[in-house]
């Protein structure tokens, strides 16, 4: 397990977080009143920070970073510069979402932990809480069918603990099947790493 997470720590610093997704329409003032972007799953916030950095006036106070309660208690703890301000808040993703409405909420390589009936439910409680308007990213590779051998090891490697890595056709059933439609995918030029947006039906 201990060289699996070294592992799994070497992969996600190979894929990039912000892909070619342009942030800045949160940066209008229509939105000055609402929740930006819920990093669901958020760890440190790292991904959140990423964003903050190719999106330049990015209120973070009105950015947050979930996760379970000891996770984010130490991230509050540690969190320097812009990250500093935003909002740390406990939350399991596979409970109801505690924030609502927000314009955005990102997840970032959690889904490919689970089987189809968890990542169902994980993203059920997403939709729930979204607006009409609200945008829900996932970040996750998508296997081609011809999966690159790195697509393929990390494929073997989530199986062993009852993931997987999903095809295109994998996300578009399990967003649907949560009330998602798949809008657009946006890659992210030099991995297989997508960003994936929703919205609700």
């Amino acid at each position: 397990m201990k060289n699996f997470m070294v592992s799994m720590v070497a992969m996600s610093q190979r894929l990039s977080i912000t892909g070619s997704y342009d942030f800045s329409w949160l940066l209008s003032p229509k939105y000055q009143e609402r929740t930006l972007i819920v990093d669901v799953g958020g760890g440190k916030g790292h991904a959140l920070q990423a964003i903050y950095d190719v999106t330049p006036g990015l209120p973070m106070d009105r950015c947050v970073v979930q996760d379970l309660d000891v996770v984010v208690t130490e991230s509050k703890k540690v969190a320097e510069g812009p990250l500093s301000q935003a909002q740390f808040v406990a939350s399991d993703f596979h409970q109801a979402q505690p924030t609502k409405g927000a314009l955005i909420y990102y997840i970032r390589r959690c889904l490919h932990d689970y089987g189809d009936p968890d990542c169902v439910e994980i993203l059920q409680h997403i939709q729930k809480s979204m607006a009409d308007d609200s945008r829900l990213i996932i970040a996750e590779q998508i296997i081609n069918d011809q999966p690159s051998l790195v697509a393929s090891a990390t494929d073997i490697y989530m199986l062993t603990l009852g993931g997987k890595e999903r095809t295109l056709d994998g996300f578009r059933a399990i967003t649907a099947d949560a009330g998602l439609e798949i809008v657009e995918i946006h890659g992210s030029g030099d991995n297989d790493l997508a960003l994936i947006e929703c919205r609700k039906f």
